[in-house]
């Protein structure tokens, strides 16, 4: 076996972006504390509404999944500027590589870790996949979350309405829109280690279009030296628009993206450029609730050069396009059928520079995806719904791959929520997982598997939601079983080629709690305790029992906030993480020991429009490692000002 696989672990530009502002007011008291699920939450006055559960507008009690909203007044609070941040004090979640500009970061759901930096949870832009055309990884830092209204994050399987990747969940960026209420919004950010970020957006409406414009430029000179004694910079900026309208029964929505980042990493200079376009168009009947059709068609593209300090040096192209079609109507009075189809094609072209091709290979390929699904919702007076879907995916050199999920959600008159579901989710191999050519890595040679199959997971859950004012509480189970699980094996040739070697056995509990002790002042925390083993793994039966890579056992958070006004206020964050292992063999060359973290956080409004922020990491100056190969930083402050106009 082989746990680094340099060439194919690479990653791409993660650009630092800066926390979504809004001119609302801080949440007030309100019978319903679950509207906001932010770790640090406080109550909100109306119970979000979201579609990334079910493909249709659903509130949060009514899901059969557990559910966390993260919206822009929530956002706010905590000061947060890239998605793995805002989702790391959530139940049931965990984040690999936080904290360094422009690297990888991967984030885990109910166990469920990335493999060789594949996402086993899936990240979507408004229901669009954002993984990566070659590796399967996701960039998570490069959308920057002032551009965005809102995350919506599921946890469990949801192939069954996604496909590939939504092994353990999935995370779904809602992109803000102009409203009727014109708002533009200035900030500017520095601290530790150089960084900076300096950030404009502006959104309005003129019945019936909307736009929102926003743009960025961040960077940090680092806190880490390479082998050559170069800092480990990066620089970065982006810019999204949003555009869309409502005509009637018709209606229309184009986003636009470009990214571009710069820098030095331990072994190599990089610089990327991508770019996204999205065109969404609607029709519904003449009631809001009644038949709904959606046309989307995406592209996205990748131009990235990595200098090798040790040639050669690698240029990745890559470009994917893709279309889903769905159409969802109401049926018999109390239920709601959805169906649809998707199709995406996937780009990549690899290749060395010609003066420096050492032991690389071009790689050329692309794959070809088919999909259909369909769902059932139904209602039976206003407690109880019952979703029931199915979905077939059709991957290259594979057959057939089915996926399905069966919910309910029972809502009693005490204000406790019963919900409970089974589903099975998969992943399909990359295009590197499948066609990397043979490739010498310092000495090692390593090749792709164009035989393997997909990664399986079937997962059940129970949870209840208890709201006994002003004190909310949810408690959920969960047990998965995962089957094919893939390693790198050393063949006869002495080539290591990914195999379908490893099953994986889950079990976890997620509680966490949010009280109001007193008008300004708010409670919160979360626990979550996940086991995942391997129940058996070919040709190495002393690793049975071990734990997965990258399993973290014990993780919780505690939080308190204090909200003065909508201008002022301040939170105390502390958050625990267990201890892991990064290999199958569980050695202890390969064990990361736990760490809590405290981080502070202020904003103080010095008038109607300005307030000025104040945020203090890793208070203790606690040096710790979610990865093996680099430390994460010390204490950093971090003071800026936000205008609102």
């Amino acid at each position: 076996m082989r746990r680094g696989v340099s060439l194919m672990l690479l990653t791409f530009a993660l650009t630092p972006g800066v926390a979504a502002q809004d001119n609302t007011a801080l949440p007030a008291d309100t019978a319903h504390p679950r509207a906001d699920t932010l770790a640090n939450r406080a109550p909100a006055r109306l119970t979000p509404i979201i579609v990334t559960a079910t493909r249709t507008w659903r509130s949060v009690e009514s899901q059969p999944n557990d559910v966390d909203v993260l919206d822009r007044a929530a956002l706010q609070v905590r000061q947060t500027s890239t998605i793995d941040a805002a989702v790391q004090t959530l139940p049931g979640t965990d984040v690999v590589g936080d904290a360094r500009y422009g690297q990888e970061v991967r984030i885990t759901m109910r166990g469920v870790t990335s493999g060789f930096g594949t996402q086993r949870a899936l990240i979507f832009l408004d229901g669009r996949p954002l993984t990566d055309e070659y590796l399967g990884t996701v960039d998570v830092a490069q959308f920057p979350l002032y551009a965005i209204e809102r995350l919506e994050i599921v946890r469990g399987p949801g192939s069954v309405l996604y496909g590939t990747n939504a092994m353990g969940g999935v995370v779904n960026l809602i992109p803000a829109h102009g409203t009727d209420t014109t708002q533009a919004t200035f900030q500017a950010e520095a601290g530790s280690f150089g960084s900076y970020t300096i950030a404009a957006s502006d959104g309005r409406r003129v019945a019936p279009w909307d736009l929102f414009v926003s743009g960025a430029a961040a960077g940090t000179d680092g806190y880490l030296h390479n082998g050559r004694g170069d800092a480990m910079d990066w620089a970065a900026r982006n810019v999204f628009v949003n555009v869309g309208g409502d005509l009637g029964q018709f209606g229309t929505r184009l986003y636009t993206a470009y990214f571009h980042g710069s820098g030095t990493d331990a072994d190599y200079q990089r610089r990327v450029d991508r770019n996204m376009q999205d065109l969404a168009l609607l029709w519904h009947g003449a009631q809001p609730t009644g038949a709904l059709t959606t046309l989307r068609i995406y592209r996205n593209a990748l131009d990235q050069t990595l200098a090798w300090f040790v040639p050669p040096s690698q240029r990745f192209r890559q470009h994917s396009l893709g279309t889903i079609l769905s159409y969802s109507t109401p049926v018999a009075g109390n239920h709601r059928l959805t169906a649809g189809a998707e199709w995406r094609y996937q780009f990549a072209d690899v290749r060395p520079s010609p003066d420096t091709a050492g032991g690389l290979t071009a790689v050329v390929g692309n794959a070809t995806t088919w999909s259909v699904f369909a769902q059932d919702e139904v209602e039976s007076g206003r407690r109880f719904t019952l979703v029931a879907g199915i979905r077939a995916d059709a991957p290259p050199g594979n057959r057939v791959e089915p996926s399905w999920r069966f919910g309910i959600n029972r809502r009693l008159r005490d204000g406790t929520i019963f919900r409970a579901s089974v589903g099975r989710a998969f992943r399909i191999p990359t295009i590197s997982d499948r066609l990397l050519p043979l490739t010498v890595s310092y000495g090692v040679k390593y090749a792709g598997n164009a035989g393997l199959q997909p990664e399986r997971l079937t997962s059940a859950e129970i949870g209840v939601e208890r709201f006994l004012s002003p004190v909310h509480v949810r408690l959920t189970g969960f047990l998965s079983h995962a089957d094919g699980f893939w390693d790198f094996l050393l063949g006869n040739d002495s080539v290591f080629r990914p195999q379908n070697i490893a099953r994986v056995s889950f079990h976890g509990l997620e509680v966490d709690a949010t009280t109001r002790i007193v008008h300004s002042l708010t409670l919160s925390g979360s626990y979550t305790f996940t086991s995942a083993t391997y129940s058996s793994f070919v040709g190495h039966d002393e690793l049975v029992g071990n734990r997965l890579d990258d399993n973290v056992r014990n993780n919780g958070s505690l939080t308190l906030t204090y909200g003065r006004s909508r201008m002022s206020f301040a939170s105390v964050e502390a958050r625990f993480v267990g201890d892991r292992f990064t290999d199958p063999e569980n050695t202890s060359e390969g064990h990361l020991p736990p760490f809590t973290l405290i981080h502070l956080l202020a904003s103080e409004g010095v008038s109607s429009y300005i307030r000025l922020t104040l945020r203090i990491e890793n208070v203790l100056d606690v040096r710790y490692r979610t990865r093996p190969e680099f430390r994460q930083p010390g204490r950093a402050f971090v003071a800026g000002a936000v205008a609102v106009f």
